[in-house]
């Protein structure tokens, strides 16, 4: 996830003390998972690699990132993404 700001600006995140991805599955079961800078924050990236079986329905699932700055909540925009059945 890349934040930026409603002109399209990158955001600085270098300094969150919450870095979170927030996924909604296909279902509508929503999981909030720990996020991690992709190098310091500067460049306004949270990543998220999945652990084992968290990616269990097929199906299109949304995720969004959420950070928190001092006294501010930052949320990126929501993307989607598509889990397929293994055969």
């Amino acid at each position: 996830m890349t934040f930026k700001d409603c002109d399209g600006v990158v955001i600085d995140i270098s300094s969150a003390s919450t870095k979170n991805m927030i996924f909604a599955s296909p279902s509508g079961v929503s999981s909030t998972k720990a996020g991690a800078f992709t190098t310091d924050g500067s460049n306004g990236q949270l990543d998220y690699t999945s652990e084992a079986d968290f990616l269990n329905e097929a199906g299109t699932w949304s995720v969004q990132g959420h950070v928190i700055i001092g006294a501010q909540n930052f949320k990126s925009d929501i993307s989607t993404f598509t889990v397929i059945d293994n055969l």
